[in-house]
């Protein structure tokens, strides 16, 4: 994988079979360079992971992404922020993405899928930042039915997260 970098464009992460990377990062770009002649998808060190640069909003690219028809990836998450990996990086740009968003009458879960040794575990992580979260808003954790879910993909080096309505 890359060095992290701060681009200036928006990545998307996208699981596939592991093995199957070279046909996902064909279908990835088979539907993405049509509205983005600069996309790149890129492979990590992670068997099944990729990562999509974009020019495009990294939302909306994930739409797009959704729409067509795909036969070898599985998931795909647009990171509306990512950071180096740290947890103390974690839980600020957390807290900078959920400003303004969550609120004392809002409920939240935080859910992390670790890739590499840079974190201790995906449970510490996601009680980092949604004590943090707590503290910072007011909002509570539902871990059942939250009406915010706070998805955070560490893969080695870089963390990418996203902030997504449920319901």
């Amino acid at each position: 994988m890359p060095k992290f970098k701060a681009p200036n464009k928006g990545l998307i992460l996208a699981t596939c079979q592991p093995g199957k990377e070279e046909a996902a990062e064909t279908e990835i770009l088979d539907c993405l360079l049509p509205y983005d002649h600069e996309a790149e998808a890129l492979r990590t060190n992670f068997r099944g992971v990729i990562l999509a640069r974009t020019t495009l909003n990294p939302v909306e690219a994930a739409e797009l992404l959704r729409r067509c028809p795909m036969a070898y990836v599985h998931s795909i998450v647009p990171f509306q922020v990512y950071v180096e990996t740290s947890l103390q990086n974690i839980v600020d740009a957390a807290l900078k993405l959920v400003h303004g968003k969550l609120k004392p009458d809002t409920t939240f879960a935080v859910r992390c899928r670790k890739r590499g040794r840079l974190v201790k575990s995906n449970a510490d992580v996601e009680r980092a930042v949604g004590a943090a979260i707590t503290r910072a808003t007011g909002a509570k954790v539902d871990l059942k039915k939250p009406q915010y879910t706070l998805l955070i993909e560490v893969v080695g080096e870089l963390t990418g997260m996203h902030l997504q309505a449920v319901g």
